[in-house]
């Protein structure tokens, strides 16, 4: 597998063979795996899986990847000892790419939650090594929409739910007022579909566009490193991100979070949820945020003081023993 992705991306591989991944610089490992024929790339703690410990799957965000949780990654696997894996959704990081234009697909027919979820659950069934399948689900934005499908879809597989800024999919068709629907669908089709769309995309993939889009979402400017744009912008300049990006930002169908979660949280053999927000999103805004899921958490709603949209990176010396509590808690 490494071979084949080596090949497919030469220029992201060092002369070893290893992808230029910042993972593998904090005691981490990559590998890939197949899904629905595609390559899927994670990045995992290089310990020998334990039993005793609890699995962690995290779960990154629109335009992230497995190297936004880099920090995080490495604490539960080098400081908790957990068997945690990272994983880059089909479409993003250093993952497969197909093309959603190519003949006899639809619109959004690849890159959706649904997908996404079939993804998480697969991974858990089939690839996450020990006796005891199942695990908790730490998401980010997009991610946290990803999540909470792959918990109702399979329920059996999932311990937990950590929801950091979910999306809250504004530009969803039932939130979108009635004069705006054909003209958002209208400008959506013509990015997707004509050469404006690459231009545009070619326009936001480049290294001061990116590093102004993360001092946005970060509230700590200062966390915006030439680190973090190159964990964004790289996997960015792959084959096929570009069409993958156009898709996406078309895709206003699919579930939304406020009817997933009372499914996944709430009645008999309900899923512990635990919520965190970062009280400066810019994009996800956190009273927003409680007003609508406050109800639904039933492990608990916490604002995250001087924190933007990417907590979990923003600032992991808050956001990872949040999470490593929850996870003992349920464990």
């Amino acid at each position: 597998m490494t071979t084949m992705m080596r090949e497919k991306y030469p220029k992201f591989y060092h002369e070893d063979g290893e992808v230029s991944s910042l993972s593998t610089s904090r005691n981490l490992q990559e590998k890939y795996h197949t899904f629905e024929g595609h390559a899927i790339r994670y990045v995992k703690g290089t310990s020998k899986h334990d039993d005793e410990k609890p699995n962690v799957i995290l779960i990154h965000g629109f335009g992230g990847n497995a190297d936004q949780w880099r920090n995080n990654t490495s604490y539960f696997a080098n400081e908790k000892k957990y068997n945690v894996y990272a994983l880059d959704l089909l479409g993003y990081g250093y993952s497969d790419k197909p093309d959603p234009t190519a003949p006899g697909r639809e619109k959004n027919d690849i890159y959706n939650f649904y997908t996404w979820a079939r993804q998480i659950n697969e991974f858990i069934e089939t690839e996450m090594e020990g006796e005891d399948k199942r695990a908790f689900l730490m998401c980010n934005s997009v991610g946290g929409v990803a999540g909470l499908q792959a918990a109702l879809d399979k329920r059996e597989n999932i311990l937990g739910l950590c929801l950091i800024n979910i999306s809250m999919r504004g530009l969803h068709v039932t939130k979108q007022p009635a004069f705006a629907k054909p003209i958002i669908e209208a400008f959506q089709t013509f990015l997707r579909t004509s050469p404006i769309g690459p231009k545009f995309f070619a326009n936001v993939a480049r290294k001061e566009t990116v590093s102004n889009i993360l001092k946005e979402a970060y509230h700590d400017s200062g966390a915006v490193t030439d680190e973090l744009v190159d964990v964004i912008l790289k996997p960015g300049m792959t084959e096929g991100a570009s069409k993958v990006f156009l898709d996406f930002i078309s895709y206003s169908g699919g579930p939304l979070p406020e009817d997933l979660l009372p499914q996944v949280s709430q009645g008999e053999n309900a899923t512990p949820t635990l919520m965190l927000w970062g009280e400066k999103d810019p994009w996800e805004k956190m009273e927003d945020g409680r007003k609508l899921y406050e109800k639904y958490a039933n492990a608990g709603f916490t604002v995250l003081k001087g924190a933007g949209h990417c907590p979990m990176d923003e600032n992991p010396a808050l956001v990872n023993p949040l999470m490593s509590e929850f996870i003992e808690r349920y464990s």
